[in-house]
């Protein structure tokens, strides 16, 4: 998905025939990855990489209860 955001993860959920609250995205970007889908009502897991660009980052802090860090890609597996 080129642009990610809230109006394109709709269309993906309409595309893909599901709701909201059954797309899960696991990312590295809180501001494109995971902020737009939590918006829409999905689930959002991030997986911090070492390095952030200056445009993806975010001042404050997530407070969803369909929000998850984890340290590295296997500790996905206990959300699923």
């Amino acid at each position: 998905m080129s642009e990610k955001d809230d109006a394109n993860y709709l269309k993906l959920i309409k595309h893909l025939d599901i709701q909201p609250n059954e797309l899960m995205m696991i990312g590295n970007s809180l501001k494109s990855d995971i902020l737009p889908v939590l918006n829409i009502g999905g689930y959002g897991v991030h997986v911090p990489y070492h390095i952030t660009w200056a445009h993806e980052q975010i001042e404050h802090t997530i407070n969803n209860e369909r929000f998850k860090t984890v340290i590295g890609i296997k500790d996905i597996l206990e959300f699923l």
